[in-house]
């Protein structure tokens, strides 16, 4: 049979047994074809009179018995105008026995899109889809986020992302209304897993839910849009409403196996309190391996700053696992907040620690109290710390936030070259100081290498409206490594132009020798340029008072150094040193002209020909009395003055030495004349091998020795060779005194060893 009702459906095909009364019509072996769907099998409607299809959704029983079957919403639609704003496709088996308001499926298999649903289903209310209640046994439900918004359009809400969830299974029930409704069953996605006893209300603007959830390592973060959160495994009861933290009003009693927070990892956490307008009151417990405390109080982020109130007994913090320290610590205390605040900059209020200690795995550190107390005065802000390692101070305008910018805004001044301006507007006023107690423990824990800084005063004030900077500190102790000072003071004062600093100290020590009993540092610094002097007291019986005075300038990463007349006291002798031009230290080092002088003994240090790898040192008159004097050789009196050449080639690859030296005069061993000596050979540091030149020799009057050869200071192997030329022996007198004395004669002979 075919047929075109006037309403628009049309019956495509038609075949079945077919009975038909004024209460029934009844179809067997049927093949249905309308324009949109497919029955096969059995369909049977039963009613009053044919009256009753003018009110066929509830008056018309219908009773089916599907196999593979295809119902399409629009064919029914023609019956329920309200099903057109609802297009879908159902391939459908299964037994429906009902009204279209009041209907019942058991055996139920159906298939739309990606799809797919098995089990009972019931339905009452229907075609008015916003407002039937459905109840379904299901045995399984297979679809993704994407699907179940198509199919149910009132799913779709803001705060979830549905189109994370690619696959979604689902075994349960489900009882309620589209968009309403209350489900108890399992969930696997690609989300994770989890396991619902939850009713949940889509209805409102802000979603509504109440129940028990468990998780496991399900990403509630991607669900709810919510970066910050990764995988939570939870077991938890929850009445509330609402996802976003503007709309969050929920009461919360869960315990979380673990959570992911910001790429972090934490374990065994306890809520239960209260989340209602921006606002949590409640406890929160963690028994994290590395994060162990309890939380009583309340946090409310409903105004403009949030406020924070709360106890707190912080039991363990492993401040290694949580990247905190490189090495292993942990750290435990009672805390007390008190403030208000969305950051440091507009923090206000109070915190007290106490009974801290902190544990590392050489020491024990405890620390009775650290107070914090920030509030506003008439003069700005007074942000205050006091507790037994250190107290201090920051009074004035500030952020903060803003300090290190505050800074850079003056070095970029100073070092304009490698320090940039800051982009953002800085104004900061204030004063500070620190007063250093009894920190050396803990210091230890995260710089070990810094020591005896207790009793470090530090204040000072920064002011960027009047371009002022200043700086006083004084350190009784510092040690870096096995470097020791004492008595430290140190006074700065700069703006924008220029910075001094004054520095005067005593006993700067390696170990437990002294190198300096005291010195002064004076210092100006400003647009890449530093003027330098440098004071020192006598070292020892050696050493005298040094004055050092130098101009340095950086530019295109190479630091230019000028050495101004200065001072070294060696002994009674006063030295001289200047350079005749700038000395260039970088990725590559040039000397012009480094001069060292003491009356007429000078040492020019140059680089050569333009080569930073080749460098000369030229001698001229060195006294070799005094620089023996220098060296405390008293074992014999030297007379003599040396001049000639040193040069080091390769110094910052494979340093090789070249030495071309000669007395001046008559070189004099107590009362014996030697001659006049000259020595030409080079030095292998790598190698540590000395090489004689034949050329080296003594000469007296007409009586000459010569030596050349090689001497290894690695294995202490000497390999020489002498040709003596009537020379005389008589200043061997003071090596051999012990077996002979008043040894003079000369020697003609050629000598190998």
């Amino acid at each position: 049979m075919h047929a075109e009702e006037r309403s628009g459906l049309t019956v495509k095909n038609f075949k079945a047994k077919a009975k038909v009364s004024q209460v029934q019509a009844q179809l067997s072996e049927m093949l249905l074809e309308t324009n949109h769907s497919i029955l096969r099998d059995y369909y049977e409607m039963q009613y009053k009179n044919f009256h009753s299809f003018e009110d066929y959704i509830s008056e018309v029983r219908m009773i089916a018995h599907l196999k593979t079957s295809e119902v399409s919403s629009l064919d029914i639609a023609y019956f329920a105008n309200l099903l057109n704003e609802y297009p879908i496709t159902l391939k459908m088996s299964g037994d429906v026995n009902g009204t279209v308001d009041s209907l019942a499926a058991r055996n139920l298999h159906i298939q739309s899109m990606q799809s797919e649903f098995k089990g009972d289903a019931y339905a009452v209310g229907l075609p008015d889809i916003d407002n039937a209640n459905f109840y379904a046994d299901i045995t399984k439900l297979h679809t993704s986020g994407n699907d179940l918004n198509r199919l149910v359009p009132q799913t779709k809400v803001d705060a979830i992302a549905w189109n994370e969830m690619k696959q979604i299974e689902y075994k349960g029930t489900y009882s309620g209304q589209v968009d309403a409704f209350y489900v108890n069953g399992k969930l696997n996605s690609t989300l994770g897993n989890a396991q619902f006893d939850l009713a949940m209300n889509f209805k409102g603007k802000i979603p509504a839910y109440n129940g028990a959830i468990q998780t496991d390592d399900f990403y509630l973060g991607k669900l709810i849009k919510q970066n910050g959160i990764g995988r939570v495994s939870v077991d938890g009861k929850v009445d509330g409403m609402g996802f976003e933290l503007d709309e969050l009003n929920s009461k919360l009693n869960a315990t979380v196996k673990k959570i992911e927070l910001d790429h972090k990892t934490y374990e065994n956490l306890t809520i239960n309190g209260i989340v209602s307008k921006k606002k949590f009151d409640g406890i929160f417990v963690a028994q994290d391996p590395q994060l162990k405390f309890n939380f009583d109080g309340n946090l409310d982020l409903s105004g403009k700053e949030p406020i924070m109130n709360f106890n707190s007994r912080i039991l363990n913090i492993d401040l290694h696992k949580l990247g905190i320290t490189q090495e292993p610590a942990k750290l435990s205390c009672l805390a007390n907040l008190n403030f208000k605040g969305s950051s440091i900059d507009n923090f206000l209020g109070s915190a007290n620690l106490r009974k801290i200690y902190l544990e590392t795995t050489e020491k024990q550190i405890y620390v009775d109290s650290i107070f914090l107390n920030s509030f506003l005065t008439d003069d700005g802000k007074r942000l205050s710390l006091n507790s037994s390692i250190a107290d201090a101070e920051l009074k004035g305008k500030f952020n903060i936030s803003e300090l290190s910018n505050a800074f850079q805004l003056y070095l970029c001044h100073y070092l304009p070259q490698y320090i940039k301006e800051p982009k953002k507007k800085i104004n900061e006023q204030f004063d500070f100081s620190v007063q250093i107690k009894e920190v050396e423990d803990l210091l230890n824990v995260f710089l070990p290498q810094i020591k005896n800084i207790d009793g470090t005063t530090i204040s000072g004030a920064l002011n960027t409206f009047n371009k002022k900077f200043s700086i006083d500190a004084h350190l009784p102790n510092l040690a870096y490594d096995q470097f020791k000072i004492k008595e430290t003071y140190i006074v700065g004062a700069g703006d924008f132009t220029s910075f001094d600093v004054n520095m005067l100290a005593s006993n700067f020590n390696y170990g437990d020798e002294t190198i300096i009993p005291s010195f002064q540092i004076n210092s100006s610094m400003s647009n890449d340029s530093v003027n330098l002097e440098i004071l020192t007291q006598s070292i020892n019986d050696v050493f005298g008072t040094t004055s050092i005075k130098a101009q340095a300038s950086a530019k295109n990463n190479n630091l230019y150094v000028n050495l101004l007349p200065s001072n070294v006291n060696i002994k009674e002798d006063n030295w001289q040193l200047y350079s005749n031009g700038d000395m260039v230290f970088g990725k590559d080092i040039f000397i012009n002209e480094l001069k060292i002088e003491n009356g007429a003994q000078q040492i020019k240090i140059s680089s050569q020909n333009d080569n930073s790898q080749h460098i000369q040192a030229t001698i001229s008159e060195l006294d070799l009395e005094s620089l023996f004097n220098y060296a405390e050789v008293n074992q014999s009196k030297l007379y003599g003055r040396m001049s000639g050449t040193v040069d080091v080639q390769n110094f910052q690859t494979n340093p090789q030495i070249f030495a071309n030296l000669n007395t001046t005069n008559e070189f004099i061993i107590d009362n014996d004349t030697i001659g006049f000596i000259n020595v030409k050979g080079s030095f292998d540091v790598d190698k540590k091998i000395i090489h004689v030149d034949p050329v080296t020799s003594i000469t007296r009057g007409v009586d000459k020795a010569y030596a050349q050869g090689n001497i290894n200071l690695s294995d202490s192997t000497i390999h020489l060779s002498a040709i003596m030329n009537n020379t005389e022996i008589a200043f061997a007198n003071q090596f051999i005194k012990r077996l002979c004395r008043k040894f003079k004669r000369k020697i003609n002979r050629t000598s190998s060893y």
